[in-house]
C-alpha cells in the first residue's frame, strides 16, 4: 500500500471546501490535519525504528575489542556527522565526541557509552555467529548487542531527534574506548580535557532492562606475586614450590576471607574471587619458583585500597613466616594500555563503588522515563561501569539506562529485544529534553 502524502491531504481538503458548508468543512479540515500530523509522526517513528535497528546491526558487525575500536569509531563519527550534529570529533584516546548545541552551553547533558566489547569466546557455543547480527523472533543476536551497542545506536538516533528542536541547554554524546579493560579512564579524560564545564547529568547506556541504574559495587584487581626456590622435580624437598603456596592462598581467599567481607543494604555483599593463576618456570621437570595470582574484588561504599589489599597481604606474610615462600608482594594491579590512536596510558585497577545520593535527580529522571510509558524502577548493577569515575570520583550526577538484560552480557548468544532499542531512543530523548 502506497503512503498517502501530505499533498494529497491538501487536495482532499480543497475538495471538501466545495462540497460542505464552511462550518462543516472546518470540522473536517481539523480532523484531517490531525490525521496528517499523526501520519507524519508515525512515518517518522517507523523510519527511526528501521534506522536504529539497522545501525545496531552495523555496529555489531564491526568487531571492536578493547584497543581495536578504530573502525567502529570512524563509522560512528561519520553517522553523527551525517545526522547534522554541531560538532563531531575524536580525541587523542580515540573516543568519539559529539555536541548538539543549545542556546547556552549549560545545562549540559551527556549520553555516554563504550564502543569496545569482550571476546566472543568459544564460537562453537553460539547458536548464531557472534558478528552476524541476526534478528530472530524480534531479538537481535551478537557480541556486544547488550553490552552495549544497542544503547550506542539508540543514543545516536536520540541525538538526531534532539537536534530537530532548539533547546536552552546542550547535549553531548561520548562513546569511549577501553571501558572493558579499565572503566572510567576514558570518560575521565574527556571530562578533564574536552569539557570546559562539568556536565549537569551523565546518562550511562549500560544494560538495565530499561530501568534506572543508580549505582553498583566498585571493582579492584589485586595482584600477588609469590617467590619460592626452584629445584629438580625429582627432588621437590630441596625447593619451595611457589605454586603450592599460591594454591594455599587461593583456598584461604575462598574459604576464610570471602565469607567475612562486608555487606551493604543496597549494593549487596563485597566479594573476592580468583581470576588468574600462573607459575614459572613451567613445562620442564623443575619446581616453579614464581607464582602470580590475580583476584577480582568487588567493593561496597567506603572501602579503600588498604581495606582491599591488607587481608591478602597478611596471608602472604603468614606464608613467609611459615617458610612456605622466600618473599611475596601484594598490590593493586597497574597496567599499560594502548589506544587505537597510538596513545598509551597507565591505569590502576581500582574503581570505587558509587550510589547516587541526589534523590531529586533520581525522581526527575524516573518521571521523564515513566512519562514515556515505561515502568522504570531504580536498579543496582551487578557489574561495574564508567560511573566509578563520573560519580564515584567526580561526583557528577550520574544515572544509567539501557536496553538489554545485564545477565546476558559477555555470554554466548548475547541478544537484545528489538522493541527495547526503540523504547531506549524515546527515553534518551526524554531525558535530554527534561534536563536541558
Amino acid at each position: 500500500m502506497a503512503f498517502i502524502t501530505a499533498k494529497k491531504f491538501e487536495l482532499l481538503i480543497k475538495s471538501l471546501n466545495s462540497k460542505f458548508s464552511p462550518k462543516k468543512c472546518f470540522v473536517n479540515k481539523t480532523k484531517i490535519m490531525k490525521i496528517v500530523k499523526c501520519y507524519e509522526r508515525f512515518r517518522r517513528q517507523i523510519t527511526i525504528i528501521q534506522g536504529v535497528i539497522d545501525c545496531v546491526r552495523k555496529l555489531v558487525q564491526i568487531p571492536s575489542l578493547s584497543g581495536e575500536e578504530k573502525e567502529i569509531a570512524l563509522f560512528i563519527k561519520d553517522v553523527l556527522g551525517e545526522f547534522g550534529l554541531d560538532k563531531v570529533y575524536t580525541d587523542e584516546f580515540g573516543d568519539v565526541i559529539g555536541f548538539v548545541k543549545g542556546k547556552s552551553s549549560k545545562p549540559l547533558v551527556v549520553l555516554e557509552g563504550h564502543m569496545d566489547h569482550v571476546s566472543p569466546g568459544n564460537t562453537a557455543q553460539w547458536k548464531c555467529q557472534p558478528y552476524a547480527a541476526e534478528v530472530i523472533d524480534d531479538k537481535l543476536f551478537g557480541r556486544g548487542t547488550v553490552d552495549m551497542k544497542a544503547a550506542l545506536a539508540a543514543m545516536i538516533f536520540a541525538a538526531k531527534e534532539f537536534s530537530r528542536k532548539e533547546h536552552e541547554g546542550t547535549l553531548a554524546v561520548c562513546f569511549v574506548v577501553h571501558e572493558e579493560t579499565v572503566e572510567g579512564t576514558a570518560i575521565g579524560h574527556i571530562i578533564e580535557e574536552e569539557f570546559k564545564e562539568a556536565p549537569d547529568l551523565i546518562v550511562i547506556g549500560e544494560p538495565s532492562n530499561l530501568n534506572l541504574g543508580v549505582g553498583h559495587r566498585g571493582r579492584a584487581v589485586i595482584e600477588t606475586v609469590l617467590c619460592g626456590r626452584t629445584a629438580h622435580a625429582s627432588m621437590p624437598e630441596l625447593g619451595l614450590n611457589a605454586l603450592y603456596a599460591a594454591s594455599d592462598l587461593v583456598s584461604y581467599v575462598e574459604g576464610k576471607l570471602s565469607p567475612r567481607l562486608p555487606f551493604h543494604k543496597k549494593l549487596g555483599k563485597a566479594t573476592i574471587t580468583t581470576i588468574s593463576l600462573r607459575a614459572s618456570p613451567q613445562g620442564v621437570p623443575q619446581l616453579p619458583d614464581k607464582a602470580e595470582v590475580l583476584f577480582d574484588r568487588r567493593m561496597i561504599l567506603g572501602e579503600t585500597e588498604d581495606d582491599v589489599v591488607e587481608p591478602v597481604e597478611q596471608k602472604v606474610e603468614g606464608l613467609r613466616n611459615e617458610g612456605r615462600i622466600l618473599d611475596g608482594t601484594t598490590s593493586i594491579l597497574e597496567e599499560d594500555l594502548r589506544c587505537w590512536t597510538g596513545r598509551k596510558f597507565r591505569a590502576k585497577n581500582f574503581f570505587p563503588a558509587w550510589l547516587i545520593q541526589e534523590n531529586d535527580i533520581v525522581q526527575k529522571t524516573l518521571k521523564a522515563i515513566r512519562d514515556g510509558g515505561l515502568d522504570a524502577k531504580p536498579h543496582i548493577w551487578k557489574f561495574s561501569t564508567d560511573g566509578v569515575c563520573t560519580y564515584g570520583l567526580k561526583r557528577i550526577p550520574t544515572v544509567g539506562f539501557g536496553p538489554g538484560d545485564e545477565t546476558l552480557a559477555h555470554q554466548p548468544d548475547e541478544h537484545v529485544r528489538v522493541k527495547d532499542v526503540e523504547r531506549a531512543v524515546q527515553a534518551y530523548v526524554a531525558l535530554a529534553e527534561r534536563f536541558t
